[in-house]
């Protein structure tokens, strides 16, 4: 199973072009051609075919940027349904924003499944997603059993940092405010719980941490 996808190749390649000025200018991405998607799943020995599932947490060119890497496979790529939404309506706009339209251009050649709600991925509670809206109306988030008793919350950007959940502060590109801030106080309650909060964007969190091919168990 993947979580999210990452930025499309053509973003390490040409950003300017691939994602235009406006986007550029608000965030520029730190990235080399042999950082997509399928490049680093090859170091755990993988193509993308061999995925057994996608979840996209929401359509933002730096997370479900790279889906056309799944091209021609029958890999089920899962989005909440309401994201989908959102993603068509952005595709038929043809503007650049936080949604990239080239990066659904091959949308006809994916094994998209829309979900609505908390979806237990394998049918056994090891993987569920639940929408987390706020930062994007169908944006959602990831409860993984790990096996160990330190289960795992993947936010993704319902929650950048462990700062916006400590300290109740909301995403920086928001929806929704209230709705946003509602998945912050589901994380924390999650967390008193006994879960692992795992935020995608928090550098201090993530110093030291091993990343693939090295396993990742507890967090601390």
């Amino acid at each position: 199973m993947a979580f999210d996808t990452g930025n499309n190749i053509g973003a390490a390649e040409d950003p300017l072009k691939y994602w235009g000025k406006a986007v550029t200018d608000a965030y520029m991405p730190v990235m080399k051609p042999y950082e997509v998607f399928k490049v680093q799943i090859s170091r755990l020995g993988l193509k993308p075919a061999d995925i057994k599932c996608v979840i996209l947490s929401h359509g933002h060119l730096d997370h479900a940027g790279a889906i056309d890497n799944f091209a021609g496979t029958d890999v089920p790529l899962y989005f909440q349904n309401t994201e989908l939404k959102v993603i068509n309506e952005a595709v038929a706009a043809g503007k650049k924003t936080a949604y990239i339209p080239d990066d659904f251009k091959q949308m006809n050649q994916l094994n998209i499944k829309g979900v609505d709600g908390a979806f237990d991925v394998f049918g056994d509670q090891t993987v569920v997603t639940f929408p987390t809206p706020g930062h994007t109306p169908g944006h959602q988030s990831v409860f993984v059993k790990t096996g160990d008793g330190k289960n795992m919350i993947l936010t993704q950007d319902a929650c950048y940092t462990m700062a916006n959940m400590m300290a109740a502060i909301p995403p920086g590109l928001f929806w929704n405010i209230p709705q946003a801030m509602t998945a912050l106080y589901t994380f924390k309650i999650m967390q008193s719980m006994g879960g692992q909060i795992v935020p995608a964007h928090d550098p201090d969190f993530w110093k030291n941490k091993p990343l693939g091919p090295e396993t990742l168990s507890y967090l601390g």
